[in-house]
């Protein structure tokens, strides 16, 4: 039965793609669905996975021709059902045992309604003490109340990291297509409404910086 569906969208992005979808394949919690959001790619990344979702049927492959990362994590969230959703980039590799430990402390703490994770930054461009500076920050953010208070300092989790309730999409809204930060904009209005976020202590994704990324 699937119990987490993962949000994978990606643009273009042939280096990375097949990495991160392994390091989800290679996951020790075996319920869950990956969603891969082709947000209009032009390169070999739909190819690719058109073939990850040959070899493995919970794979599924879906298209978003409007570009933009907000769109693609809306329309992958009504191709879902899952009770619990889950975030990956294109560009991020998790660590094996990251899916399994979050699915066990949500259902261990149901006040929680946004579970993170601190991450393992690795970066390939050449001033990234900015960034570096960023993640640590971001990691040192582990209890619901850190993660209220430090809420309009910049963003408190990271958002590749996170699974959270499907609940709390018809509670509170799914995400804001605007010109915006997608991810921070969601956890400020969540957490407006009474979401308790909290973060898991282990670096259970690595973030990956490089001169292509959006952010």
């Amino acid at each position: 039965m699937v119990q987490i569906d993962i949000l994978l969208p990606f643009r273009d992005a042939e280096r990375t793609l097949d990495r991160a979808i392994r390091s989800i394949v290679r996951q020790t919690f075996p319920g869950w669905q990956l969603l891969l959001i082709d947000n209009d790619s032009s390169d070999a990344s739909s190819l690719m996975a058109q073939r990850w979702a040959a070899r493995d049927p919970r794979i599924v492959v879906v298209h978003e021709p409007k570009v933009g990362i907000a769109h693609a994590l809306n329309t992958g969230l009504g191709h879902g059902v899952a009770p619990f959703i889950a975030r990956m980039d294109a560009d991020d590799i998790a660590d094996p045992e990251r899916l399994e430990k979050q699915m066990a402390y949500l259902q261990a703490h149901p006040e929680i309604g946004v579970l993170g994770t601190r991450t393992r930054f690795e970066s390939s461009v050449e001033k990234s003490s900015g960034m570096a500076w960023f993640v640590s920050w971001q990691n040192t953010i582990l209890t619901a109340h850190d993660h209220y208070v430090k809420r309009f300092v910049d963003a408190p989790l990271a958002h590749p990291t996170v699974m959270f309730r499907r609940g709390l999409i018809a509670a509170h809204g799914a995400y804001n297509t605007g010109p915006l930060p997608e991810d921070h904009e969601l956890w400020l209005r969540w957490m407006d409404a009474g979401v308790r976020f909290a973060k898991l202590p282990e670096e259970l994704l690595t973030w990956k910086d490089h001169d292509e990324r959006l952010s």
